[in-house]
C-alpha cells in the first residue's frame, strides 16, 4: 500500500526514522507556499511542527519568494529550509526550533549573469549541527568555489559559524559544484559529489568526483571515482558501500574506491538509487517505454 503525497508537495526529506516527512509546498494556480510537516504512516511526529502546513515568514503569496528543501534535526528540534527569492536571486539558509521561531544562518546571490542554478544543500550531522555548501567565487557564470559550512546550534539558539572546507576548479577547469552530500549511517563518513566545469556551459564539457571523508576531518578526504556526470549518492545500512550514479549508470563503490560495480546496463538511463531492507537497491530506470523503477539485489 502507499500513500500520494500532496500535489503541491516538493523537496521531500524523511523525519527522525521515516515515518513523517517534510516538504515545500507550491499551488501553481495561487501562488500560495508553505512548509509542510506530515506523517507518512500510523505514527505520529512529536516535534513542534507535527502534521501541519507552516508559514513560518509571512510570504505565503509573494510570488517572488518561495520555501525550498526543508530538514528536521535527528530528534526534531531544529528545522533547517532555504528561502529562495527570484526576483534578486538571493538565497537565504533558516534555522527554526521546534517552536516554529528562526533565524537566518547564511545569506547568498546568485549572479545575474548565472549559467546554471547549484542544488541547494543543507544536512544535519547530528540534531544540533548542520552542514551546508554555499557557491561562490563567480566568474563567467560559474562558481569557481563550493564552500562547505557547519553550523552547531547552542541550547538558547545562539549559532556557531565553521568553515570546514572550501572546494576549487583545478588545472583548466573553468568552475565546480557540490551537487550531493550523504552521511553514513554509523555518521563516521562523508561522501560527497564534485560536478567540474571544463567550458562556459552548464550541460556539456563536464565529470563528477566522488569524495569519502572522515566526519572528525572533511579536509583530508579520499577521491573514489571519476567519470561523467550522473546522479544520486547513498550509503548502505552497513556504511561500507556506497550506491551512486556514475556516466548515467548504477553503481556500487566501496568506501576506499577499490571496487566498483556497475548494477545497470549500459544504454538506459539509470539514476537516484536508494537501499531498502534484505539487502534491495531500487533506482529510476528511463527507458524507451517510460521511466521505471527498478530493483537489483545485492549479494
Amino acid at each position: 500500500a502507499y500513500r500520494r503525497a500532496a500535489a503541491t508537495a516538493h523537496d521531500l526529506s524523511w523525519i527522525g526514522a521515516g515515518s513523517s516527512i517534510a516538504s515545500a509546498n507550491a499551488a501553481s494556480d495561487s501562488g500560495a507556499n508553505w512548509l509542510g510537516f506530515n506523517t507518512a504512516a500510523a505514527a505520529t511526529y512529536t516535534s513542534g511542527y507535527s502534521n501541519q502546513l507552516v508559514e513560518p515568514l509571512g510570504i505565503q503569496h509573494d510570488r517572488h519568494q518561495h520555501y525550498a528543501r526543508p530538514a528536521v534535526s535527528p530528534l526534531g528540534n531544529h528545522t533547517a529550509f532555504f528561502v529562495v527569492d527570484d526576483a534578486t536571486q538571493t538565497i537565504e539558509l533558516r534555522v527554526a526550533d521546534d517552536n516554529g521561531t528562526g533565524q537566518t544562518a547564511a545569506k547568498w546571490q546568485t549572479p545575474a549573469d548565472a549559467l546554471l542554478y547549484p542544488p541547494l544543500i543543507a544536512s544535519w550531522m547530528a540534531d544540533d549541527t548542520l552542514i551546508f555548501v554555499q557557491p561562490d567565487d563567480w566568474d563567467a557564470g560559474l562558481p569557481r568555489r563550493a564552500r562547505l559550512t557547519r553550523i552547531t546550534v547552542a541550547a538558547d539558539g545562539a549559532f556557531t559559524i565553521t568553515p570546514l572546507l572550501d572546494l576549487t576548479p583545478h588545472g583548466n577547469e573553468l568552475g565546480v559544484t557540490l551537487t550531493e552530500l550523504a552521511l553514513s549511517p554509523d555518521g563516521t563518513r562523508l561522501a560527497y559529489r564534485l560536478r567540474h566545469y571544463d567550458r562556459l556551459d552548464a550541460t556539456s564539457g563536464r565529470h563528477d568526483t566522488l569524495h569519502v571523508a572522515a566526519t572528525s576531518d572533511v579536509s583530508h578526504a579520499l577521491e573514489i571515482a571519476r567519470d561523467l556526470p550522473g546522479d544520486g549518492l547513498v550509503w548502505a545500512p552497513d556504511s561500507h558501500w556506497l550506491a551512486t550514479g556514475l556516466h548515467s549508470r548504477v553503481a556500487l563503490l566501496s568506501a576506499d574506491g577499490r571496487v566498483l560495480r556497475y548494477v545497470s546496463s549500459e544504454g538506459v538511463a539509470a539514476s537516484y538509487p536508494i537501499w531498502l531492507a534484505n539487502r534491495q537497491l531500487w533506482f529510476n530506470l528511463d527507458t524507451p517505454d517510460g521511466p521505471h523503477i527498478w530493483g537489483v539485489t545485492v549479494n
